[in-house]
């Protein structure tokens, strides 16, 4: 277990016991036994269960032990250390080929007030490098996570511990400028490609109502930092991408929304120098119930040997509670190997946060 985990653990431990103690002072409150109480509650607001979709199944074949269902629990916790500091983390317990572990997703604490409109978070998190990599894989609309992001971005999250400083600026429309440096451990026996060691990241964010039923926001970001083979041999990176996103209310429980990012890679590997380029265009309707979508994904491998996937999907997802759903998918890989995919994912959210469990 390492230093983050160990603290990750007795932060969480000091957190249940101080939202324990508090909210035993609350109900004393509510009889007249303590005259002011403090809000400082813990709430454990997310647990999942997910079957059959950290993959999805190739049409024909035998499904596997690598096929299997993989589930999963998350625990979020949260709670308000002072008025103007949060504290949040997130515990995970995954299955990764075929071994149950169990570990820190995110563990940070965001400061607010030091300068007006100034946050600050230290920790755990997830590089927030576009959009849709900022979300927990089960949140993501679609059952697979696109091939841009599982081939740049370390599978889907790219989690890393430091410190970032982002600013909204002062006009009309929503403007933030964030900056953050990153350090990720390399694990022993990496498994594909990643970004890793000390990094560096630059994002601009900005957004508008273009009329009172239609959002639209886009980003830029740029990130730099190590591959996989920096102890061996040069191995620089750098990722640049832009993402750009429109949600259309289109009346009551009806919502059209079109996201879209794309992704460009310089990679200098030993005296070699590429770039690898990827992105996806998804739209899905959000009808009452049901969840209704497309996405095309293109993307290049970040290796040497160039490969290129190429997909279009449609999704059916039932949010039949707003905790639950149901999401399918149905892929067809376009490149010269072509075959059809399915995928089958089932989340539940539980708790006092209760997240939407499609964003």
């Amino acid at each position: 277990m390492n230093r983050w985990n160990q603290l990750g653990w007795m932060l969480m431990a000091g957190c249940v016991a101080t939202g324990t103690s508090v909210l035993a002072q609350s109900q004393a409150a509510s009889s007249g036994g303590v005259l002011g109480v403090y809000n400082n509650v813990v709430s454990m607001g997310k647990v999942g269960l997910v079957t059959g979709l950290s993959r999805v199944l190739e049409v024909g074949k035998a499904i596997g032990p690598s096929h299997a269902s993989v589930p999963f629990v998350d625990i979020e916790l949260s709670t308000q250390v002072d008025p103007s500091t949060d504290f949040y983390a997130v515990i995970g317990l995954h299955e990764h080929h075929g071994k149950s572990e169990i570990g820190i997703e995110n563990l940070y604490l965001q400061r607010s007030g030091l300068i007006d409109g100034l946050r600050v978070r230290a920790g755990r998190q997830f590089v927030p490098f576009g959009y849709m990599s900022q979300l927990h894989t089960e949140l993501m609309p679609f059952a697979s996570v696109p091939a841009a992001i599982e081939y740049f971005l370390s599978g889907g999250n790219l989690v890393a511990d430091g410190i970032s400083a982002t600013y909204t600026v002062p006009v009309p429309f929503m403007l933030t400028a964030q900056v953050a440096s990153w350090t990720k451990a390399m694990p022993e026996t990496p498994e594909g490609f990643t970004v890793t060691n000390r990094m560096s990241q630059y994002r601009v964010l900005a957004g508008t109502s273009l009329t009172g039923d239609i959002d639209f926001s886009t980003s830029i970001h740029w990130l730099n930092g190590d591959g996989v083979s920096f102890k061996t041999q040069t191995d620089r990176v750098e990722l640049m991408g832009t993402d750009m996103k429109m949600d259309w209310v289109l009346g009551q429980d009806h919502q059209l929304t079109i996201l879209g990012e794309a992704m460009v890679m310089d990679r200098t590997l030993g005296a070699t120098a590429f770039k690898r380029y990827g992105g996806y265009v998804a739209a899905w309707l959000k009808d009452g119930i049901f969840d209704y979508g497309v996405r095309t994904d293109w993307a290049e491998s970040p290796d040497e040997t160039l490969s290129r996937h190429e997909s279009i999907s449609a999704l059916f997802n039932i949010r039949y509670t707003p905790g639950a759903v149901i999401k399918l998918q149905y892929l067809h890989d376009t490149t010269p190997a072509a075959n059809h995919q399915v995928g089958i994912g089932y989340v539940v959210a539980m708790g006092s946060h209760n997240h939407p469990v499609i964003r």
